[in-house]
């Protein structure tokens, strides 16, 4: 292959990892926001979706924990300063 040719391979490669990079990204933040289905839209793959189930349930048992008094537990399942913040302010 010719230079320019090999050049234009380069810059399609960079493109499809900049655009697989925004999309991990919208990804992860519509996981951290909470928003389900944004997230659903988003998801590309079964992994994606698996860790779209995971993030669900591990929320309603953060929330369970909280709700029931037990903060230890709660922090373990926290991953966000928000989320730990959260527990420390319900359970203080």
């Amino acid at each position: 292959l010719d230079l320019a040719a090999e050049l234009a391979r380069g810059e399609v490669e960079a493109a499809r990892l900049q655009a697989a990079r925004e999309h991990d990204a919208e990804f992860v933040k519509a996981i951290r926001a909470y928003d389900w289905g944004q997230a659903k839209t988003l998801a590309k793959t079964k992994k994606e979706l698996d860790d779209l189930q995971d993030s669900i349930l591990r929320v309603k048992f953060l929330q369970y924990y909280i709700t029931h008094g037990e903060k230890a537990k709660a922090l373990e399942l926290a991953i966000t300063q928000a989320e730990i913040d959260q527990v420390n302010t319900a359970l203080s």
